[in-house]
């Protein structure tokens, strides 16, 4: 029996309750109604950096709503607003731009271009040496072996190539010209109607390249002053 009255006595205070709460919510939370008495501003632009190119994907916030998009490819952007909306813009290595509309802007439709500035500083190039002072890098170069003159190190490469063409591995005999002329007719087949594959494996080729070169068929006969 006790426990019976006092839930009748905890179930009479409910209703009051009930109505401070919600008299309470609808003090500090604004309806949908109010919401949609705001008039909607169509806000849109281009946005650029200072060389006048267009920023992609720049992102548009409103901060007090948690609302945004971002611009396209060629930095145009579009968005639905409220007066006293705070606007930000905003894009890597650039400084943010931000504005708020005021409570008595009346138009339906605003077109803002929007110009970030840069961020960033582009520092020259910095090249670290393992030296200290200046005694041991002027004793690094005088240490420093040098290579040959160009045409020594051509001179050079061209024996090499020479001398790995003509080893054992590549004796000038009958197979190895069956073999040449079998490849060569493949390739021919292969890219038959299409242009024709540069071989530069091609031991003939680089023989009639070296005999050329010793004869001087490469040498300029044009005199120079």
């Amino acid at each position: 029996m006790i426990r019976l009255l006092w839930i009748a006595f905890v179930l009479s205070f409910l209703p009051v309750v009930g109505l401070q709460g919600q008299k309470l919510l609808s003090d500090t939370v604004p309806t949908l109604t109010e919401r949609q008495k705001k008039p909607i501003v169509q806000l849109s632009g281009i946005i650029t950096n200072t060389k006048k190119e267009g920023m992609p994907f720049t992102t548009i916030a409103v901060i007090n709503r948690a609302q945004g998009t971002v611009s396209n490819f060629w930095g145009y952007y579009s968005i639905a607003v409220h007066p006293d909306d705070t606007i930000r813009f905003s894009s890597v290595g650039h400084k943010s731009f931000e504005f708020t509309f005021p409570d008595s802007f009346s138009e339906k439709e605003w077109h803002a271009d929007i110009v970030l500035a840069y961020d960033t500083v582009v520092l020259s190039e910095t090249v670290v040496f393992p030296w200290t002072t200046y005694d041991q890098f002027l004793q690094a170069v005088l240490d420093l072996e040098l290579q040959d003159e160009d045409m020594d190190r051509a001179r050079s490469n061209i024996a090499l190539m020479q001398k790995q063409l003509f080893s054992e591995e590549y004796q000038v005999d009958a197979s190895l010209n069956y073999k040449f002329y079998m490849q060569d007719k493949a390739n021919q087949l292969y890219t038959r109607g299409q242009v024709p594959t540069l071989s530069l494996l091609n031991p003939f080729a680089w023989a009639q390249f070296f005999e050329a070169l010793k004869s001087g068929a490469f040498t300029s006969k044009k005199k120079v002053y």
